[in-house]
């Protein structure tokens, strides 16, 4: 912390602060200070550690923000701002919609935050802008056939087919399953139910 200290005119506790991820820094300092840690080396082990981020935007469709509309996708929000709580990350919300999305409002977001995460949008013309804006951005539970941005999603085939065996594994015989196709993945989901339908 001294050499950055020395190499960037600022002081040790600043270089903390920075290196800590704290939000309290002219953003101007930050850069100068993440810059010069890049050049020394400093950052080269801190990939499990905490992200140097401040601003994160979360994008998903209108449904996802209502606990009545989503579960899953509400869920998935709330473990977010749980884990990024104890960081001094500024979490925000965006609407979008999953297909057909309004690529302006993504880009006047992008612009206001450091990364982004993805939750549900499938639109192709999104992935494109996400991965040219050379920001970090991962997708949850989206496909990107393109494969430009990291994604994290279930296998929702291997989920349906592993609801059904335990079922059977149960002993039952008549299983009712009902499904809100409103999605591939919950067709895929579907699929794996009559893929594995017969005991």
């Amino acid at each position: 912390m001294s050499e950055i200290a020395a190499l960037t005119g600022v002081s040790i506790s600043t270089v903390s602060r920075v290196l800590a991820g704290k939000s309290n820094t002219r953003p101007s300092t930050r850069d100068k200070v993440l810059a010069a840690a890049q050049q020394q080396g400093v950052l080269d082990n801190l990939h499990s550690g905490r992200l140097l981020l401040n601003n994160l935007m979360v994008f998903a469709p209108p449904r996802a923000f209502d606990v009545r509309s989503d579960i899953f996708y509400y869920k998935v929000i709330q473990g977010i701002s749980q884990a990024v709580e104890p960081h001094e990350v500024r979490l925000r919300y965006c609407p979008l919609e999953e297909i057909e999305s309004d690529a302006a409002l993504f880009i006047e977001k992008m612009q206001q935050t450091e990364a982004a995460l993805l939750i549900g949008i499938d639109d192709e013309h999104i992935h494109q802008l996400a991965a040219e804006m050379n920001k970090p951005c991962v997708l949850i539970n989206a496909l990107d056939r393109r494969m430009r941005l990291p994604s994290v999603a279930p296998h929702h085939q291997l989920i349906g087919e592993y609801s059904a065996r335990y079922l059977f594994e149960q002993g039952h015989r008549q299983i009712l399953s009902l499904h809100c196709l409103r999605r591939y993945t919950m067709e895929q989901r579907l699929q794996g139910y009559v893929m594995h339908g017969t005991p």
